[in-house]
């Protein structure tokens, strides 16, 4: 990822985002995160568009000292290009490799935590801000530098859980049989 920020009245950097309608509680773990600054950022964000200045709501880790400053922050822009403000506590305790980031939508009630080990989770951000039903989610990278880049590494990001999920079966597994207490899978 490139990109001067994911901060103030835009955001410039790297994202992979879905359209989400429903509530939400998401986690990942931020495995490693090269420090192309000591602020560059990676993890979980959510926004109401594409556009650099739309209302977002993110968690953010950034790397580790001795490159970085090792703090988890959690940010929201409440107006298409206002200021972007904590949204909750900025944590130092960062250290990568176990740094897991959660956001969770309950309509308009946001609560971000994070983890160093993905069970045991810290709240650390919480707020009511007003968005769309259908809001894009994933995930944030940037270098916090315009001339140069950063890598990302994210781990365990398929846990995404939505309320009122739709499934649709488009090829019936055939018929198998399994020992009792052993792990099938369908896909």
């Amino acid at each position: 990822a490139g990109g001067e920020d994911i901060w103030d009245e835009a955001d410039q950097g790297y994202v992979a985002l879905k359209a989400v309608s429903s509530d939400f509680d998401v986690k990942v773990r931020v495995y490693s995160l090269a420090p192309a600054d000591d602020i560059s950022k990676a993890g979980l964000m959510m926004r109401e568009t594409m556009d650099p200045a739309s209302p977002t709501l993110h968690l953010l880790a950034n790397p580790p000292p001795p490159g970085g400053r090792g703090w988890i922050e959690a940010g929201r822009r409440t107006v298409s290009g206002g200021d972007t403000t904590s949204w909750g506590t900025n944590f130092t305790t960062a250290v990568m490799p176990n740094v897991w980031l959660r956001l969770r939508r309950t309509g308009d009630f946001f609560t971000g935590f994070y983890s160093v080990n993905g069970t045991d989770w810290v709240l650390m951000a919480s707020a009511y801000q007003v968005f769309p039903g259908s809001v894009l989610l994933g995930l944030a990278a940037t270098a916090r530098d315009d001339d140069t880049s950063t890598i990302a590494e994210f781990r365990e990001f398929g846990d995404m859980q939505f309320s009122n999920p739709t499934l649709e079966i488009t090829q019936h597994p055939t018929y198998t049989t399994a020992p009792q207490n052993s792990t099938l899978r369908f896909s």
